[in-house]
């Protein structure tokens, strides 16, 4: 019965529902009252006599008919919701066997009016339900403000539930209502006990107060102008290039080995800024038992590698040179040294164009290195002197944190070079002098300023010339946070204050500051805010998990119906879906105040410290956090947050095959729990979908379910996989939002690929999941609004949930352009069609 239930909705889900039977009485049973009818029919049988009745019992291994009925759907929940029995009745009685599930939480709705069928009316919501009647009606109003009815939803569904919307993406507006949550839960006077008493929330709410001050107080540029701390950190460069900054003087030659090695260990292990190569720290890869291992990468750029494509350059170049003229400008002030502009503008343009070599010509692209197995090259520091000799690699390893210094100095050390080609490249054009030597040195200098320029005077108005912030949904465990990336745009802050937030824009903005560098202390803030008891913390995680356990069982039947998928290939990724680790609202110990303040024990602020001295020792310490990972003895942390609880975003990783939900994102639009289930999966239900789904994608077929990196995928369900992948980057590379005039006008279907197969797995897995719960728990109120959104069934509101997640106001055409040519996710509009439009076939 369980398994037939299930196969049945998974087809209905798949194909959609039959017609109603073509009569008077039974076109009014539902689809699932048929379903039951059609199971006794198998049984039905003229009543038979005691004696038959005697003779069965005594020698038939078979139930009578009746009690094989009645035995298996008093046992099945779905049987009580699809005729809307009343508790305790015959058929549905509350004590029963869970015969091949678990037990499952119920909700019985007694029948307003019997009928022949029985069916249920809806329940209403009435404002006696105080909590829920005003969750019902937040809802409302998300909806009324996006909805735009005059539009036909078959015809154009994203401006049908999004036309109306005149806002930034909801993860901007959901990030910034979180910041002012942070902020006033900093201020609270009754939270300022559980603040003292935890030397790491104090050393958070010192941060933020100071932080606060400085800005309330228009003390920045005073302070900044008496401490001179750009000018230590380029001194500091200076002292191991041995090259100046051309504001200081001229260049006489290329840096030696020992020089570059030194320089370009300062910046990325002392700064955590990136340039030529790129050093992190990864789980080892082959071997998770093992810990973790530091890698060597190719080149990190400024901005993202795909703003560096000859297409995408013509338009981003210009923009990016007039950042870099102002920062240094900027700087050329402060050290009171004469600006020349002209002389600058050719440099500048030098230096712009060198970066966009190595970024484009000196890198390895993102499709290719989505082949993790090239990337695992294991070379001791000989190794890299031997094959690398352009850089002194003991002077670059010997800037390494010094809570890893003895391990990677050690001297049998071994790291995994990422890109043995692209690094070799590099290393021959250096050892040849192919690179102009004025052009390398300032470049490493500007980098230094651009990652730094919060230490700058008046640097804000700077990086207006540069693209704005894409909505990312998940994460790379590969990045490094940095505090300069981080500048929530001021209109947002502005327009998503909550009404009843007490703190101001900039103490937002501080809090978001906190939220980056502190982000665990800054989490127990936030968390402390939204769930002040044990039994609230309870709630989300058994509402979450309940929803991400049906997504992943509803992924499980998905797995099932992949024709191209064969038996070996579906019993390694059904190993994926049952051993994966959920990570919900928050780490358990940063509820814990000794933990917490173990973590942040090498954090120490004085009295005397400014909130820029505050934030040079938070780079540390963040570097120090990611580097102490090398000395674990032991196997990698599986359950390692590895993100803000705050941040609005969710993700999954491979390496660790974890999927994590902090509790930054269990909020609206995508998550309520007074919420009927129809919003909540349309929301927090796709965004767990998708990001299951990215571990079953391309790139996390090559890891294991214990995040070992290990492919497991047979050629045959490869090729499968890749006939799948190719229908959607046909499909997504016909979208095209642009008049033809712009070159390209179209989604880059194989760019997006990752993104829209997520999208695509993650919709139907969510709506699947949804439907199962509805099948087991019942029917819920509808909205409470009569007029609008009232109307709309469950299975409207799902997709009306999904789609206020890209819900947005409209992009400019320019804007659109630079989307089109640089991001992994396709277009708004696009994400919301291409997932529910009815399938089609792309040969």
């Amino acid at each position: 019965m369980h398994s037939a239930w299930r196969a049945y909705h998974a087809f209905t889900e798949l194909y959609g529902p039959d017609p109603s039977l073509p009569d008077d009485v039974f076109q009014y049973f539902t689809s699932d009252q048929l379903f039951f009818l059609a199971f006794a029919q198998v049984w039905c049988q003229v009543k038979p006599t005691d004696a038959q009745f005697l003779r069965q019992i005594l020698v038939d291994v078979h139930s009578p008919s009746i009690y094989r009925v009645l035995g298996t759907i008093q046992n099945f929940p779905g049987f009580r919701t699809a005729f809307n029995c009343p508790p305790d009745s015959i058929y549905a009685p509350s004590k029963h066997c869970d015969v091949w599930v678990s037990d499952v939480s119920t909700q019985i709705g007694l029948p307003v009016v019997k009928n022949p069928t029985n069916i249920e009316d809806t329940p209403q919501i009435t404002s006696g339900n105080v909590d829920k009647f005003a969750a019902y009606q937040q809802a409302v109003s998300y909806f009324t403000n996006s909805t735009d009815t005059t539009v036909d939803p078959c015809d154009d569904f994203y401006q049908y539930a999004c036309g109306k919307f005149n806002q930034p993406v909801s993860f901007f507006a959901a990030r910034a209502q979180n910041l002012y949550h942070m902020a006033d839960q900093l201020k609270l006077p009754s939270y300022q006990p559980v603040i003292q008493n935890s030397t790491a929330l104090t050393k958070e709410k010192k941060f933020f107060d100071s932080c606060s001050q400085i800005h309330n107080n228009g003390l920045v540029n005073q302070t900044l102008v008496q401490n001179k701390y750009i000018d230590k950190m380029m001194d500091d460069l200076y002292g191991l290039l041995g090259q100046k900054f051309f504001v200081d003087g001229a260049v006489t030659g290329l840096p030696n080995s020992a020089q570059l090695g030194a320089s370009l260990g300062y910046l990325s292990y002392k700064q955590g800024i990136d340039t030529l190569i790129t050093p992190l720290v990864d789980t080892n890869w082959k071997d998770p038992s093992k810990g973790y291992r530091l890698f060597i990468d190719q080149n990190s750029a400024y901005m993202a590698k795909t703003y560096y494509k000859p297409d995408a350059w013509k338009i981003t170049r210009d923009g990016y040179i007039e950042t870099c003229m102002e920062v240094i400008r900027n700087y050329t002030r402060e050290r009171g040294k004469p600006f020349d502009s002209a002389a600058t503008q050719s440099l500048v343009q030098n230096m712009v164009d060198f970066e966009q070599v190595l970024a484009y010509n000196l890198s390895t692209d993102d499709d290719t290195r989505r082949q993790f197995n090239r990337s695992w090259n294991l070379m001791s520091n000989a190794d890299l002197t031997t094959t690398y000799p352009f850089i002194d690699w003991n002077a670059y390893f010997k800037q390494v944190p010094d809570v890893a210094s003895g391990v990677v100095n050690s001297g049998t050390y071994q790291v995994s070079v990422m890109e043995v080609d692209m690094i070799g490249q590099l290393n021959s054009g250096y050892t040849n002098k192919k690179f102009d030597a004025t052009t390398l040195v300032n470049y490493l200098y500007m980098r230094l300023l651009l990652g730094s320029t919060i230490y700058l005077p008046s640097y804000s108005a700077a990086f207006d010339h540069l693209p704005e912030e894409s909505a990312v949904l998940g994460l790379s465990r590969r990045e490094k946070t940095r505090f300069t990336q981080f500048r929530p745009q001021l209109s947002v802050l502005l327009s998503h204050r909550p009404i009843d937030a007490e703190s101001t824009p900039t103490e937002a903005n501080c809090a978001n500051m906190a939220n980056n560098l502190m982000q665990f202390a800054n989490g127990r803030v936030f968390i402390d805010y939204m769930y002040p008891n044990q039994a609230s913390i309870d709630s989300i995680r058994q509402q979450v998990g309940g929803i991400i356990g049906n997504i992943l069982t509803s992924f499980q039947g998905m797995l099932d119906q992949l024709d191209w998928m064969d038996q070996d290939t579906r019993k390694f990724a059904y190993d994926k879906t049952v051993n994966i680790i959920k990570n919900i609202a928050f780490p358990d110990w940063i509820k814990n105040d000794t933990g917490l303040d173990l973590y942040h024990d090498t954090l120490n602020f004085v009295d005397k410290d400014t909130y820029f001295d505050m934030l040079e020792k938070l780079t540390a310490f963040n570097l120090y956090i990611q580097y102490k990972q090398l000395t674990v003895n032991g196997p990698a942390d599986r359950h390692d947050f590895l993100g803000q609880p705050g941040t609005v975003n969710a993700w999954y990783q491979p390496e660790l095959n974890s999927i994590t939900f902090p509790a930054g994102i269990l909020v609206p639009p995508y998550f309520n729990p007074q919420w009927p289930s129809s919003i909540n999966y349309g929301g927090m239900g796709l965004v767990a979908g998708h990001e299951l789904t990215h571990g079953f994608d391309d790139g996390g077929v090559q890891w294991t379910s214990d995040g070992t990196l290990n492919p497991w995928m047979t050629n045959s369900s490869l090729a499968g996989f890749q006939n799948m992948a190719d229908c959607v980057i046909k499909e997504y590379s016909k979208f095209c939002p642009l008049p033809s005039n712009y070159t390209p006008n179209c989604v880059n279907g194989y760019q997006t690929q990752g993104e829209n197969i997520a999208d695509n797995g993650g919709i139907h897995a969510a709506f699947n999941a949804y439907r199962t719960h509805l099948a087991l728990d019942g029917l819920e109120p509808l909205l409470p609004d009569k007029m609008l959104t009232g109307q709309f069934t469950h299975d409207q509101l799902f997709f009306l949930g999904y789609a206020q997640v890209w819900c947005q106001a409209p992009s400019t055409n320019d804007a659109m352009y630079i989307q089109l040519m640089v991001d992994p996710h396709s277009p708004s509009f696009y994400r919301v069609m291409g997932a529910i439009r009815v399938p089609t076939k792309y040969p």
